[in-house]
């Protein structure tokens, strides 16, 4: 019985020390020249691999963006890190589709980290925000 007891307790307690998991899409975002994208994107402009940008952050619009170049066979390692910021980071497709996400790259940082192998040739997105919305900065780097 204290088994048992000692085993609902644990679960109970690593339950309540993770945060709730982030379910964004993107699939609305239409074209990149519509106001429904710049009133939920704003992008930073494009980075070539081996780049970093830092971008001052704000719930509005809600995200926060930069475009890339890939080529099917690539890999691509994305970070995207701030001093007191928790960055939550997707990877998408030319057409918004969610390729990779990650909020927290270990148990020891709320800093993002992606590594991806690209399926096709084309233009990517690193979209990101704040999981809290708080304003911050982060920096952006692409590999």
């Amino acid at each position: 019985m204290k088994t048992s007891l000692w085993i609902v307790a644990a679960l109970l307690v690593a339950g309540c020390n993770g945060k709730p998991d982030v379910t964004d899409q993107f699939t609305d975002l239409g074209d990149e020249k519509s106001d429904s994208f710049s009133s939920k994107l704003k992008l930073g402009g494009s980075l070539r691999q081996g780049e970093s940008a830092t971008v001052r952050y704000t719930k509005n619009p809600i995200y926060r963006g930069y475009k890339f170049a890939g080529q099917a066979g690539d890999t691509v390692d994305i970070t995207v890190t701030s001093t007191a910021g928790d960055p939550v980071t997707w990877l998408l497709s030319s057409t918004y589709a969610i390729v990779a996400k990650n909020d927290d790259a270990d148990a020891t940082t709320t800093d993002s980290h992606i590594v991806e192998t690209l399926a096709q040739t084309g233009n990517y997105y690193v979209v990101f925000r704040d999981y809290d919305y708080g304003t911050h900065y982060f920096t952006v780097h692409i590999e």
